[in-house]
């Protein structure tokens, strides 16, 4: 018995659809792409010094996002809000928001990255990690993007007393 593969067809029409229920039911949410240069990374820790970090101004993106509670334990600063939130994103999404890059094959390149920042209900957010979360069929084309965040502290809340 010979295996059908999904045509180029098929996987634009999943694409399609994806997009058009998104643009539905998915509200937009303001991301900020980190700025990274090499010459912010320190070199000894290897990563950007907290008052280098500078973001571009917001775009819109489609995303659903599901909260958790909001805890408030207290640590060593007081008592802090505690979130995270994570943000579904569509492929296509991310391509019209220029977060990703997609090639004739439908593979994605992403132009954000962890350290980015987006907003919900009036609070910022770090994204602390991007995992593909849904491909299509049985197939290695992703659909969508997990993109989870922490609620963000500013360097002068965080180390302030």
């Amino acid at each position: 018995m010979e295996t059908l593969f999904p045509t180029i067809k098929d996987i634009e029409t999943a694409f399609l659809l994806t997009a058009d229920y998104t643009r539905r039911h998915f509200p937009m949410v303001p991301y900020k792409v980190l700025l990274t240069t090499v010459q912010d990374i320190d070199e000894v820790h290897g990563e950007i010094q907290e008052a280098q970090k500078k973001w571009a101004e917001p775009i819109l993106v489609r995303a659903f996002a599901i909260p958790t509670e909001i805890t408030q334990p207290l640590t060593k600063f007081g008592v802090e809000d505690l979130r995270r939130v994570v943000l579904n994103v569509s492929v296509p999404d991310l391509v019209t928001a220029g977060l990703a890059v997609m090639d004739n094959d439908f593979n994605v390149v992403l132009n954000c990255s962890l350290g980015d920042r987006f907003s919900y209900t009036n609070r910022d957010y770090s994204v602390l990690s991007f995992v593909p979360a849904k491909r299509w069929a049985n197939t290695d084309k992703i659909l969508f993007y997990q993109l989870d965040g922490e609620i963000y502290r500013d360097i002068s809340e965080r180390y302030s007393i």
